[in-house]
């Protein structure tokens, strides 16, 4: 069955998985301070963020069958009122809020694509965009099917977009029912059907119609089937973007969701229209953005601890574009504080001053104190001296080293000095923040005594007579004076608090008594907060005012304060910075006196706002096929939708009746297959050769993991029914190439049926073989890097073939000198013209180009001298005789040319020099011994970062010839053990010895087999055969045959030469039974796994050790097992049967929690596999035809 709509599914791979997402609302250092704006970033923080910010905002692709488009995410934001405040909300509640006003934008989501995917505007079907139908596209972490797509008709710019978010699709008949829908009747001809949901009767339902029920139940009738069933889709949620015209950048809708238009949703859609649709014609257009602008519908108050979805004033919740994303409050940064205060004592009449110093030190100071009508500084008995002169006994003064606002602040307490007459005078202060009074000598002399506090020593005198003790002092040195603006009646100083603050103290009064004094505790420390400008900052201030000898404050001033309802005695707000700021001021009976309270953060308390997406758990859907929908092909496009970023995989089985009805074959999920296109959201696997059998349905088990190891299955069911086919045998117009003599035509079937049978034998005829032999390198490969020795070499031919190396040479990799060129000829005089011969010897292989009597450069010679290697020469014809100059450049094989001509002279009437550091060559060496399709040898002795060149030539029966050369380089060469051992000796006093020596004499022993062993009676029968000491090398290169070993005391992996000792099949092994290759699957301790390979073969691999990096195992061989060893990601080979040829792959994809992750694979046939299965047959062909000296000539 083919179906209605276009389901092709290739969804773009987001780079990162949607997951609990948040970005806190800062840019760079600019943090968000309170009462600043998100954006714009004039006066806020940002613009937009982007997917480097919010995961959910990830570029992605956007496929068509046009092609990819790219496009990236973004939210802007542009409201200077979404701030964060202390005010009061519509219910009364004054706190401190994330604030949204009302008809102000709060975001606005674009989705901008690089190059705007085109489609064609459809004249004949509604004015469809087919390009778009069909297509995913994953917009702020949801994943959505445009379910719909098209135009407003003939010449319009208007285009409509109708999104499924988490689609399924369902085949169901009469009687079925899926998700409380049911299918009562089905009427084919008017392509309708009658539907039960929920109990209420739809009738005449049609095709393309879409139904929201009361429990949130989405679905619509895609396609009505003409066996009485219908193609249902299932969604979590309908919506619509429209706009009137794409060509402007004016919104004309709002976001539709489930047929419910959302206020505020401003939908713009941009694009092109490239050629106009009529009613006769198709059109063309493009997208390039689409916007979606969110306004407040209210006044939205987002506290502490709460995100804006949850907010009762948003009755829309879908304002929030996909509601996948949130503004989330989370109060303000926890920060280190500090407090300030000023509090009263003695009833009304007094005040006094807490702050903290920079040094960290706790300060508490009288700050004032009525008496009468007047107010001074200080409390009732002793004054506070704004001015460090003239202080009187018991006086405190304020002492500070600096200017600004890194000044350590002490306030000092004067309690006396003793007089002239005393031997050993001393002057005592009251340290506030600590408490402690200290004793200091008076010198007399100079009138003076020094204080150090905090690192700086004050230096005072008297100033009055010293001959009465507790005379008065003056501040004279060390430090700083501070006291500002003094004159005859007024004067103001200051205390430095931690955190950035300053505390002025002002008289304006200082005759004999002030109606009042002023304080103003401001903020100025600019490097201590973001980017608020006024310094000095404000924060609190007020007169202190007496009236009957009750102190209050008056005239307020500094940042606006709010008073709770019910709570009209405390007025409470917030600095820019985050300082918290409590105004007491009681009513009603007892005190009237006024308070002050200040938390005051060492660094700047910031408000914590979020843009937050919320966790999902990972949900899939599978697109196509439709669940029990019949397939009408043998091959099929599964496409699945996932919500997050995941890995999918799928296994079959086959059932007769239905899904778990019956019969079934069933495939054990251990050995699913993984998806080709997976790893995004979404997902896509072309099944191939499905079974077209009466009554067996098939059922696809698809599962998908996203990357927190979150796991969904889900199956869908289908049945296949192929229409019959005829093969039509059609022989093929041209012959083969001819091989061996012989070259072939084929048959092939024009209908292309599956199981076509009855094809006809080839057709034969004699031929004139003058194809060379293909030869095609196994290992090394070009230009690998080798770090093992001994190398062995591999290669394979075509055909049967002699195979020589005519050539090897190597070179130092990091080989940077020219050649040197030596023994040039002829240099004796030359008698007469004609044809000479003229030649040179190079240092090392170079290939060199010369000229006649001019100098050129190396590109640029005349002609190039015969001969790679070492001896050079050229004949050249002379036609007079006169004196010749010939001039030689020449270039290694590392690439190094000669920078000057090397030259010399032929005189014909008269007779008339670096390392380079080449190896040489070898002539080459090693011939394979007969013919054959296959061709090894050995590298024994090469040497470290060296760079070689092989020239291989090989001919066939026919005489034909190729040569191919293979360059690699060698770097850290580890040498591959490969040990010989005599048998074991008899067995004596417990114990028997035997001889074991490495052949290629690696000098170390991490593989070497034991050579001692205990017994408990000599017995000829329990030694193991010894492997035969290594015969002589040639050298350079030796013959290796690929085999399984022959002896029982040791097996060999044909991946790499190592050996271990044979071991048998444990008894107490757990097994596991699986399928044809290729499989994954997992082992542990003590496991097994079976499987098949090569048609009916059977083998075994189970499990010997496995460590956090290393699985051992052993594999059923013949004619002896194999053990060997992994490491995470490594892949190597084995031959089972024994034959010379490696026959599956093991490939150790993961260790894990005591787990090796496995996937054995099977061989394809090699060239020389499959050319000497060929022989093989043709030899046997000929040889039932003719006798005598043909089938001689071909079976040798």
């Amino acid at each position: 069955m083919k179906r209605s709509i276009l389901l092709f599914f290739i969804l773009l791979a987001v780079s990162t998985a949607v997951s609990a997402d948040q970005w806190l609302v800062r840019s760079g250092d600019d943090v968000l301070e309170i009462r600043e704006p998100i954006g714009p970033h004039i006066n806020g923080v940002i613009d937009f963020i982007d997917d480097k910010d919010l995961d959910i905002l990830a570029d992605g692709q956007f496929r068509t069958t046009r092609g990819s488009y790219s496009y990236e995410q973004f939210l802007h934001f542009n409201n200077s009122f979404e701030r964060v405040e202390y005010m009061e909300d519509g219910d009364d509640n004054t706190d401190l809020f994330f604030y949204i006003k009302d008809n102000r934008n709060l975001a606005t989501y674009e989705l901008n694509f690089n190059q705007g995917p085109d489609s064609t505007i459809d004249a004949s079907d509604n004015f469809q965009l087919k390009q778009y139908i069909g297509r995913p596209l994953q917009m702020l972490g949801k994943t959505y099917l445009i379910f719909d797509a098209r135009t407003g008709g003939a010449n319009s710019h208007k285009v409509s977009l109708r999104l499924l978010e988490n689609p399924s699709f369902e085949i169901m008949g009469e009687g079925e029912s899926r998700n409380n829908v049911t299918i009562i009747s089905v009427d084919p001809e008017l392509r309708r059907a009658t539907l039960s949901v929920n109990g209420d009767i739809l009738p005449n339902f049609q095709e393309g119609d879409t139904y929201v029920s009361d429990d949130g139940t989405i679905f619509g009738i895609t396609n009505v089937i003409p066996d009485d069933t219908v193609e249902l889709y299932f969604a979590d949620e309908l919506m619509e973007l429209e706009d009137d015209d794409i060509t402007d950048s004016a919104s004309t809708d709002e976001v539709v969701v489930n047929y419910e238009t959302i206020d505020g949703a401003e939908v713009t859609i941009k694009g092109l229209i490239s050629l106009e649709a009529t009613d006769d014609t198709d059109g063309e257009l493009l997208i390039d953005s689409i916007e979606v602008s969110m306004n407040a519908q209210d006044d939205y108050f987002i506290g502490a601890g709460e995100n804006l979805l949850q907010q009762s004033e948003l009755e829309e919740k879908d304002l929030l574009f996909t509601t996948n994303w949130d503004f989330y409050f989370d109060g303000l940064s926890d920060v280190k504080s500090e407090g300030i205060s000023i509090k009263k004592v003695d009833a009304d009449s007094g005040y006094t001053l807490t702050f903290t110093n920079i040094n960290g030190e706790d300060i508490v100071m009288p700050l004032a104190y009525a008496n009468g009508d007047t107010v001074h500084f200080g409390d009732s008995s002793d004054a506070l001296r704004l001015r460090n002169v003239d202080i009187q006994d018991e006086d405190y003064f304020i002492l500070n080293d600096r200017i600004d606002e890194h000044s350590v602040t002490n306030i000092i307490q004067y309690k006396g000095a003793d007089d002239d007459s005393k031997s050993d005078p001393i002057i005592k202060f009251k340290i506030l923040s600590t408490g402690e009074v200290v004793s200091r000598p008076f010198d007399f002399q100079s009138n003076t005594a020094t204080l150090k506090i905090s690192g700086t020593t004050y230096t005072f005198e008297n100033a009055s007579p010293t001959d009465v003790r507790d005379f008065n002092i003056s501040m004279i040195g060390g430090g700083v004076d501070t006291a500002e603006n003094f004159s005859a009646d007024s004067i103001q100083n200051h205390l430095i608090t931690k955190g950035g603050g300053r505390i002025d103290l002002i008289d304006e009064d200082t005759t004999s008594g002030s109606d009042f004094l002023q304080f103003q505790i401001s903020f100025i420390d600019s490097s201590l907060a973001d980017d608020f400008t006024p310094s000095p900052y404000l924060i609190a201030g007020a007169s202190i005012s007496v009236s009957d000898n009750n102190l209050d404050f008056t005239e307020h001033s500094g940042i606006t304060l709010r008073s709770p309802d019910n709570d009209d005695d405390n007025s409470y707000g917030y600095s820019t910075n985050g300082i918290w700021v409590r105004l007491h001021s009681p009513s009603g009976l007892g005190s009237t006196a006024d308070t002050l309270e200040l938390d005051w953060p060492e660094t700047e308390r910031v408000p914590l706002v979020y843009i937050t997406s919320p966790e999902e758990d990972l949900s899939m859907n599978i697109l196509n096929p439709a669940n029990n929908s019949i397939i009408d092909t043998d091959s099929i496009d599964l496409e699945v939708i996932t919500n997050k970023d995941a890995i999918c995989r799928y296994w079959k089985e086959s059932c007769e009746d239905g899904f778990n009805q019956g019969l079934c074959i069933e495939i054990d999920p251990e050995f699913s297959i993984r998806f080709s296109e997976t790893g995004g959201t979404g997902h896509s696997q072309t099944l191939e050769e499905l079974e077209g059998i009466e009554n067996l349905y098939t059922t696809i088990h698809v599962s998908c993991q996203d990357f927190d190891d979150n796991i969904v299955t889900k199956p869908v069911q289908f049945q296949v029914q192929l229409p019959s086919c005829e093969p039509d045998w059609v022989l093929n117009d041209t012959w083969s190439e001819c091989r061996l003599g012989v070259q072939s035509k084929d048959y092939y079937d024009a209908n292309s049926c599956r199981r076509a049978g009855g094809q006809p034998a080839p057709i034969t005829q004699f031929c004139n073989d003058l194809t060379a032999p293909q030869i095609n390198m196994l290992s090394p490969v070009n230009d690998d890097l080798v770090t093992i020795t001994p190398l062995i070499f591999t290669f394979e031919t075509d055909e049967p073939a002699y195979c020589t190396e005519t050539d090897f040479y190597g070179y130092p990799t990091n080989d940077v000198s020219p050649p040197n060129i030596t023994d040039p000829y002829p240099t004796e005089e030359v008698s007469s013209t004609g044809q000479l011969t003229v030649g040179f010897t190079t240092d090392e292989w170079a290939i060199c180009k010369g000229s006649v009597n001019e100098d050129h450069d190396y590109d640029n010679m005349s002609f190039e001298f015969s001969g790679y290697k070492k001896i050079h020469e050229k004949t050249l014809s002379f036609e007079e005789s006169d004196d010749y100059s010939i001039f030689v450049k020449c270039m290694d094989f590392a690439g190094n040319v000669m920078n000057e001509s090397f030259f010399w002279e032929i005189p014909f009437t008269r007779v008339g020099g670096g390392a380079g550091g080449g190896l040489g060559g070898g002539g080459g060496g090693f011939t394979t011994p007969s013919l054959s399709l296959d061709h090894q040898w050995e590298y024994e002795d090469l040497e470290d970062n060296f760079t070689y060149l092989s020239w291989v030539t090989c001919k066939d029966q026919a005489g034909n010839s190729g040569t191919e050369m293979i360059k690699f380089n060698t770097a850290d060469l580890t040498c591959i053990e490969s040990w010989s051992c005599t048998e074991f000796s008899a067995c004596s006093d417990g114990s028997q010895t035997r001889t074991c020596v490495d052949n290629n004499a690696c000098g170390t022993a991490e593989n070497k087999p034991i050579e001692e062993q205990s017994c408990s009676a000599p017995s000829p029968s329990q030694n193991g055969g010894g492997g035969g000491g290594g015969g002589g090398g040639s050298g350079r290169r030796t013959p290796q045959n690929v085999t399984a070993p022959l002896d029982d005391t040791a097996i060999t992996s044909t991946s790499r030469n190592q050996t271990a000792p044979r071991q048998s099949i444990p008894r107490d092994i757990e097994y596991k039974s699986l399928s044809t290759l290729p499989v994954e699957f997992s082992l542990g301790a003590n496991e097994a796994a079976n499987f098949a390979w090569k048609g009916e073969n059977k083998s075994t691999i189970w499990t010997e050790e496995i460590s956090e990096d290393k699985f051992s195992f052993t594999l059923k061989a013949e004619p002896h097992p194999i053990t060997d060893s992994l490491r995470r990601s490594e892949v190597k080979q084995f031959d089972l049967d024994g034959d010379g040829n490696n026959d599956i792959m093991v490939f150790l994809q993961e260790l894990s929690n005591g787990k090796a992750r496995l996937s054995v694979e099977p061989l394809q046939l090699s060239l020389g596999e499959s050319v000497r299965d060929v022989w093989s047959g043709i030899s046997s062909f000929f040889k039932n035809i003719f006798d005598g000296w043909f089938w001689g000539l071909f079976s040798s």
